[in-house]
């Protein structure tokens, strides 16, 4: 593909529409390219009737799929003519060129608004089946509470910003509420397809997704990743875990979570569940693993994703990182 005399395609673009045989419509400078790419056919990463938007302005680039027959159902105003390009291209430029100073983040997120959240490819995925079965109080299988939280995902190569999400623990499943629908509804993203997302301040990557060799000590799904020091990470599964219980001649449901605790220290995943685990990597610091768990005991009956988690860091100060 081609940008413009003396501009090559940025690389970015080159992964996302591979193979694509589209009519290209673009602007181009030094600084500032735009590419509306509308394959025929399926190829590669391409599918037919999408619309594929990439923007390029400075350090700033936007990328998007859209289930659109033409670039005109994003435009409705603009009638189909020679112009109507060129006049996308000027209402884009003067959109990003204005907002010189924003984040990556706010850019995207005003681009989102432009085109309609609703037609962003994050709505596509499995409708969410809701599940009223009855509920031991105050327990729920959800991670932090049965209600959407406000947070960011990474889905089918494209970031999105302050979306509602709720991570379901049980079932392992990510689950996205579509603009302006009820709290009813929900879409499961479809699990391969999520990179990592973050949710109460809390982020979380499939894991899987980011090893190139498959490794056993990795379930499916996703962890919770903290970066503890250089070359030292910290992952934790979390899961739920269902059992039926009989009351009142009605069957209810207790959920009780597990966990799974990775440590990829020094390139190698190694899993964790008990002290003589954590002393065995650190032998030198032995005595004090030691001593850290007889203080932190309560810690560790009460909560113990953060009970490791404050070892971890406990241990890299020992380290000197």
């Amino acid at each position: 593909m081609f940008l413009g005399k003396g501009i090559s395609e940025p690389n970015y673009s080159t992964k996302f529409i591979s193979g694509c045989q589209s009519n290209l419509h673009m602007n181009t400078s030094n600084e500032f390219s735009i590419l509306f790419a509308k394959p025929r056919k399926n190829k590669g990463n391409c599918k037919k009737n999408n619309l594929y938007v990439v923007f390029y302005w400075q350090n700033f680039n936007y990328i998007r799929a859209f289930k659109f027959l033409s670039i005109h159902t994003i435009f409705p105003m603009q009638k189909k003519s020679s112009y109507s390009f060129p006049i996308i291209l000027i209402f884009f430029f003067f959109l990003v060129t204005s907002s010189n100073g924003q984040s990556h983040e706010n850019l995207t997120k005003s681009f989102d608004k432009i085109v309609g959240e609703e037609n962003l490819g994050i709505n596509n995925g499995i409708f969410n089946l809701q599940d009223y079965r009855f509920v031991v109080e105050n327990e729920t299988k959800y991670f932090l509470g049965p209600n959407y939280t406000t947070g960011n995902v990474k889905y089918d190569g494209q970031q999105y910003y302050d979306v509602r999400l709720k991570y379901d623990l049980e079932k392992d499943l990510f689950i996205y509420n579509p603009k302006n629908a009820s709290a009813g509804i929900g879409v499961n993203l479809i699990q391969y397809k999520v990179d990592s997302f973050s949710i109460y301040d809390k982020k979380f990557v499939n894991l899987g997704n980011l090893e190139p060799v498959e490794n056993p000590l990795i379930l499916n799904g996703y962890y919770q990743k903290i970066k503890i020091g250089p070359g030292f990470i910290f992952y934790t599964k979390f899961k739920k875990n269902k059992t039926e219980i009989i009351k009142n001649d009605k069957i209810y449901y207790s959920y009780r979570g597990d966990h799974q605790f990775l440590l990829k220290y020094q390139n190698d995943y190694i899993e964790i569940s008990s002290e003589s685990d954590v002393q065995e990597i650190f032998p030198a610091h032995s005595k004090n693993i030691q001593n850290f768990y007889e203080v932190e005991k309560l810690l560790e009956s009460s909560n113990l994703p953060l009970f490791y988690q404050k070892l971890m860091f406990y241990i890299n100060d020992l380290l000197g990182n």
